[in-house]
């Protein structure tokens, strides 16, 4: 399975992890992303993953 993420924070934005293309059931990602959050709603916050892998031909898929 070639997967790829989706890193959320409320408010902050949402990025992309690059994908992983391994191709075995456990991806696995190394790299850095920055989101800005302001100190005084940072306990508010929420942190959320999307998972999901790449199907060349049927559009990618919720893992």
């Amino acid at each position: 399975m070639e997967a790829y993420a989706y890193i959320l924070i409320s408010d902050s934005g949402k990025q992309k992890t690059v994908v992983d293309r391994v191709e075995d059931t456990k991806p696995t990602w190394n790299g850095t992303m920055n989101f800005i959050v302001e100190n005084e709603s940072a306990e508010d916050q929420i942190l959320s993953f999307e998972l999901r892998c790449c199907k060349p031909n049927e559009g990618d898929k919720d893992i």
